[in-house]
């Protein structure tokens, strides 16, 4: 409607800025009825960008609905942009703040996907001061907004504090309400042309005065003789009658109270008035748009959709209340209320059902949606729609409790806990099983994921269950995905029923893939539990690679990211992996240092970190930090607490500091006979057992390892069940009772030779090095002890037990030789003692003839004139390493058999690099990218500190250099499909400082530094690759193909 509007020349050149400009935003600011929407639409109009208008309601305080509300009025705006794919990766659960960054980044990329030259326009924005999280989400969209994204926002109040650090004061624009006010000239316009009312200066310049060019005072005075001043009006004055004789002046009283009905409303949909039989209003709505008063029309979805000026919202509103009875009002708002529930629009439609006190039809409503709006994350959604019913009305109604309970879980935890109680008391005397069912599995999310209790809550899984399996029938798909999920963790956690476990588990994927064909990351993750609490860590580990690719997206929220880092961390220190916990570790405090340091999950990876302090025999330190940690901040959640107690028992117990375990021991059955959960109280009393039988206490000991191991034959045996058996064979051993620990040694290399593993909790050296001698001795599973000792324990065994500590060989990086603390380095070492040392070292089976060693020293020599120098130069070696690494050293490591030199009960870093080379590519092979990762981590680690030096070139013997350049190439493979592409770069660059004379590599380097938005260190790395292949003499026509060949792909 431009033609009938006056254009405003002064404010559209400087929102004309906004296009000509590198501006991000403009900021129309005034109060109401000052014209702001009106100069908008007009600049739309002269502008040749798109626009695409929010306009901002009451409704949209909650940022996941506002969010929502943007982007799919861009979906239908725009055909290119994807809303469901914008949407998609925000169902997971989020933090608010996490849920408004990510969903700023996920628009920007579609919106620069849609490579549009758009303007967002967000009119009436000043509603949304109410609610941070939506002001901060407004700020970062535009802030983050691609160059070819514009924003204006247009708002009764400045809105420009609130953006300070997003954008910098020349990035933004700004049209007032100095700007927006009408001149005489302008005034003269509008009265003479647009209104037709024929206007001389007396009555300009009086029209002026009483409303200083306030645009809808003007409009309201064109049909009043009065010049009352209306400065201010909006706050101090009553507009009823102005509006009311410009609006509804020969209107029928029927309309005119019909005109006041719909002023109740945020927006009026034509679909609504057809519904409800009133649309003869509509051709008088379509006569106020085409004389622009006060009110506003937009298509949405190939619908008109009205809207109100506040200004007359408020004032028919007021009229509203005055002159239509409540039960009118009451009908009114229900059937609207209805009508919205009908399209989706739950936001509008609880609030008019609320307004209408219509209670019964808000409780249908929520019945029938809140395990949807759970499942997708909409807790603050459900806050909002409750939060205007009144407390004494949600008390009466189960479904009400229930579901703002629940939605209170991650705010108020407190509340949430009585608020599912009494709506599980609720649900229950109803004799409504759904209902039930739902509060119970609430319940027990809420015991496992906050409050670590799982004490005497086993009725609620016995009583889920039976729930579950008469009513499954009822439920949507995504009900059924709610409480199978649920009862799958109660089953694991409160009855450690593993089996029941995975047959939930199985129903919960299912009612997942109806509702969508992805991956769900929690119910991967509760596969992966339940694998490894079974003991099968290889399986759990298959099962999280299915994340890998998409655990560094942009589109996995920091709380979801987390909490998989977190499980991974907790399979790497149950299989002993202390350099991949350790990287796992540092990965989460640099990508989620807040949540490491606030999440009520972060102290699992305190209690982790005791037991590979164990592991390594480092009971000081563990003694320490289980001290601290019960100390600041003080454990409130009785499932770690206990856990940290017996870790500090049982470091006390190997110190020998008994009165510390009578102290403490008791504690941690007490607190987990509270918190209960089988499978951690067998854990507890294992643990307990454990150190009992170090000090002394063994009838005690004995009696809970019997305990424990009765309860095992019970349960699918668990991951710890070597825990019992190694702990008590070892008590036997020290009571010398040989024949009693046969059974035991026996039970635990069983059950860790069943699934490979390879540690349990509490494996101590101290008490799996005798144990461990004492298999080989006894022929006990001698080859899967003696694998254990080499790769736990760095040790060998004699036949007879004997236990010998590995001989450390290192080549890479200059030779040196260790047992223990002793150690050798090249500068002890002649360099003829280096060679011999360095040859045995990379032989097959660390095995040479003697013949072959001295034509390497004396190539110009015949093997027999060599051979007294070399017969002096190995007595003079071996005294040598006698001298530093012991007396026994010629003995056990350095042989002479025959006519052969061998180095025995040793292992060889060289060896240990390629054979991590060589199962990382495997393991990539079988599409096992994380765990081929974790082995890469090793082999980096393997190589050493070189490794990480890229001041200097990657130098290795040329007998592993080529497995390990091609398992660098695989290796950043693996992290550009795990988006990690800085980590990427970093290795390709070690891999060419190794080689750089490699295609692929180059190709490698090439494509991460164009992804990384690095053009030109991109071209620059080929040019240098040029000129390297140039000084290596290939030819022109040669380095062309080759510089071709490496962009071909």
């Amino acid at each position: 409607m431009i033609e009938r509007m006056v254009v405003r020349r002064e404010a559209l050149a400087q929102c004309g800025l906004l296009d000509s400009s590198d501006c991000r935003a403009l900021f129309v600011t005034a109060q109401a009825g000052q014209g702001k929407t009106v100069l908008v639409s007009q600049f739309e109009e002269m502008s040749s960008r798109y626009f695409v208008w929010t306009t901002c309601t009451e409704a949209d305080l909650d940022p996941y609905g506002f969010f929502e509300k943007i982007v799919w009025q861009l979906d239908s705006a725009i055909p290119t942009f994807n809303g469901a794919e914008v949407l998609a990766p925000l169902q997971q659960m989020l933090l608010p703040n996490e849920f408004v960054e990510m969903a700023a980044e996920r628009l920007a990329v579609e919106l620069a996907l849609s490579n549009l030259q758009l303007t967002l326009v967000f009119d009436d924005a000043h509603l949304l001061q109410e609610s941070e999280l939506c002001v901060q989400l407004l700020w970062q969209i535009v802030a983050q907004s691609p160059p070819s994204v514009k924003s204006t926002i247009v708002s009764r109040y400045s809105l420009r504090p609130s953006i300070e650090g997003d954008l910098q004061s020349g990035q933004y624009l700004e049209v007032d309400a100095s700007i927006l006010a009408f001149s005489r000239e302008e005034i003269a316009e509008l009265y003479n042309e647009v209104l037709e009312v024929p206007t001389g200066t007396e009555r300009i310049n009086n029209l002026l005065k009483a409303t200083e060019g306030w645009v809808a005072g003007l409009m309201l005075l064109h049909k009043n003789s009065g010049l009352e001043r209306l400065v201010g009006v909006d706050k101090d004055a009553d507009l009823g009658d102005f509006f009311h004789d410009l609006v509804c002046s020969g209107m029928q009283p029927e309309d005119r109270a019909v005109l006041f009905l719909l002023s109740l409303l945020t927006e009026i949909p034509h679909g609504l008035l057809a519904k409800l039989g009133e649309e003869r209003i509509a051709h008088h709505l379509d006569d106020m748009v085409s004389r622009n008063l006060f009110l506003r029309v937009k298509m949405e979805g190939g619908e008109a959709v009205y809207r109100f000026h506040h200004l007359l919202q408020e004032s028919f509103a007021a009229r509203a209340k005055e002159e239509i009875a409540e039960v009118r009002r009451a009908e009114f708002l229900k059937s609207a209320g209805l009508f919205f529930v009908e399209r989706g629009r739950l936001d509008e439609g609880v609030r008019c059902l609320s307004a209408a006190e219509a209670w019964s039809d808000v409780e249908d409503v929520m019945r029938r949606s809140c395990i949807k709006l759970f499942v997708q994350n909409h807790h603050f959604t459900i806050i909002k729609l409750l939060g205007g019913v009144p407390e004494s009305v949600k008390a009466r109604s189960a479904w009400l409790t229930f579901c703002y309970a629940g939605a209170l879980m991650g705010q108020n935890p407190g509340e949430a806990q009585m608020g599912l109680l009494r709506s599980l008391d609720m649900f229950t005397k109803a004799n409504n099983e759904v209902g039930e069912l739902f509060a119970l599995c609430s319940l027990l999310n809420f015991q496992i994921l906050i409050d670590g209790n799982f004490g005497r809550k086993a009725r609620y899984v016995i009583r889920g269950v039976e729930l579950f399996d008469k009513v499954q029938g009822q439920m949507s798909a995504e009900e059924v995905l709610f409480t199978a999920q649920a009862l799958t963790l109660g089953k694991v956690y409160y009855q450690s029923e593993l089996d029941e476990a995975r047959r939930f588990l199985g129903v919960a994927q299912s009612a997942q893939r109806r509702m969508a064909d992805k991956v769900e990351p929690w119910l991967v993750i509760s596969e992966a539990l339940i694998w490894g609490m079974m003991g099968n860590l290889d399986r759990s580990f298959d099962i999280l690679d299915q994340l890998y690719s998409e655990i560094s997206s942009p589109w996995f929220g920091p709380t979801l990211r987390f909490s998989i880092l977190l499980v991974r961390m907790n399979y790497l220190e149950m299989k002993g992996d202390a350099a991949n916990f350790h990287a796992v570790k540092r990965e989460i405090e640099q990508e989620c240092p807040d949540l490491m340091e606030q999440s009520y999950l972060a102290p699992f990876s305190i209690i982790w970190e005791l037991d590979l302090l164990v592991k390594d025999g480092r009971y000081e330190d563990a003694l320490e930090l289980a001290r601290e940690s019960l100390k600041k901040p003080p454990l409130q959640n009785p499932h770690l607490k206990c856990q940290v107690i017996y870790y500090y028992v049982l470091a006390s117990a190997f110190l020998g500091n008994v009165d510390e375990v009578e102290q403490n021991y008791r504690d941690a059955l007490r607190i987990r006979a509270s918190s209960g959960g089988p499978f951690f109280v067998h854990l507890t009393h294992c643990m307990v057992g454990a150190a009992l039988s170090l000090v002394g206490q063994n009838a005690v000991a004995e009696r809970i390892f019997r305990k424990c191991e009765k309860w095992e034959q019970r349960y699918t045996p668990p991951y710890h069940a070597p825990l019992v058996y190694s702990y008590r064979a070892a008590m036997y051993l020290r009571q010398g009772d040989a024949e009693a620990a046969k059974a035991d040694v026996f039970q635990v290399l069983k059950r860790m030779r069943q699934f490979k593993n390879k540690h349990f909790f509490a494996w101590s050296p101290d008490i799996m090095a005798p144990l461990l001698a004492f298999a080989v001795k006894e022929g006990i599973e001698p080859s899967y002890a003696r694998h254990l000792a080499r790769e736990q324990l760095g040790m060998n065994f004699l036949d007879d037990g004997t236990q010998i500590p590995l001989l450390q060989v290192k080549i890479v990086g200059g030779l040196e030789l260790a047992v223990g603390e002793a150690r050798i380095d090249s500068s002890d070492l002649t360099s003829a003692w280096r060679r011999v040392l360095s040859l045995l070292a990379v032989a097959p089976k660390q095995t040479l003839p003697n013949e072959k060693i001295q034509r390497a020293l004396w190539p110009d020599e015949e093997p027999e004139d060599s051979r007294g120098k070399y017969d002096t130069m190995l007595s003079r070696l071996r005294s040598k390493l006698a001298s530093i690494l012991g007396k026994e050293t010629t003995g056990r490591y350095f042989l002479l058999k025959g006519q052969q030199l061998q180095l025995q009960h040793c292992v060889v870093d060289c060896n240990q690099i390629v054979s991590l080379a060589r199962e990382g590519v495997a393991l990539v092979e079988k599409t096992q990218d994380w765990q081929a990762h974790h082995v890469f981590v090793l082999m980096a680690q393997c190589i050493g500190p070189m490794f990480e030096d890229s001041a200097s070139a990657l130098a290795l013997p040329p007998q592993i250099a080529d497995s390990v350049a091609r398992a660098l190439i695989v290796w950043v493979g693996v992290l550009e499909r795990g988006a990690k592409l800085e980590y990427a770069l970093r290795v390709v660059d070690r891999g060419l400082s190794l080689m750089p004379i490699n295609d692929t590599m180059q190709r490698q380097r090439y494509n991460l530094l164009a992804s990384l938005n690095r053009p030109g260190e991109a071209s620059l790395s080929l040019k240098q690759y040029r000129s390297a292949l140039e000084k290596e003499g290939f030819s022109a026509d040669e380095l062309s193909l080759i510089i071709d060949g490496i962009l071909a792909y």
